[in-house]
């Protein structure tokens, strides 16, 4: 539950970052929007198409830019490092994590755990949380995690559910596939 609340607050707080930044740019342009157009008062009207062209040139780049953003880039890197912070407690360990033909397939092995002594229900938290870190993230189709000695879960991200906290695969499907 920890986990979950850290992980709450610091996507707040990276969603509040975002927002912060992309607004900035748009403050300033506006005054440098300004300043041109008053030099292009003083010019003549022939430099007067120049800085126009430059302006859409600009837009362009900042166009390309956010395209480039929200393109996925989802590597394993990025996977192994989302579930670990994400999903795995401090005793579960992540074996292996492979990323092929739009399918995430990680091994894991699940440790002890002081309050809960049932490994499948450990195993659903687990996929649970990877699966909400997972689905904020493009460039995937399939999340398979095999839990070693437990089971495991596969699922089509279009198998996911949407409430008003966002996108989860639902507890239900994750445990019929452990054998609950």
């Amino acid at each position: 539950m920890k986990k979950f609340l850290f992980i709450f607050a610091a996507a707040l707080l990276f969603m509040a970052g975002c927002s912060e930044e992309s607004t900035a740019p748009e403050e300033e342009n506006p005054k440098e929007e300004k300043q041109t157009e008053e030099v292009k008062k003083d010019e003549e009207p022939k430099e007067d198409a120049e800085p126009k062209k430059e302006e859409k040139e600009e837009s362009k780049d900042i166009e390309s830019e956010e395209i480039k953003e929200e393109s996925p880039s989802f590597d394993v890197d990025e996977a192994k490092e989302l579930l670990e912070y994400s999903a795995l407690g401090d005793n579960d360990k992540l074996t292996d994590l492979n990323i092929e033909d739009g399918e995430i397939k990680a091994v894991v092995e699940v440790g002890d755990n002081d309050l809960i002594d049932d490994k499948k229900l450990l195993a659903e938290t687990i996929y649970s949380s990877a699966g909400d870190e997972f689905l904020a993230q493009e460039g995937w189709e399939v999340l398979t995690i095999e839990f070693i000695d437990v089971g495991k879960v596969s699922m089509n991200r279009n198998e996911k559910e949407t409430n008003e906290v966002g996108d989860y695969f639902p507890t239900k499907k994750i445990m019929e596939q452990l054998g609950n």
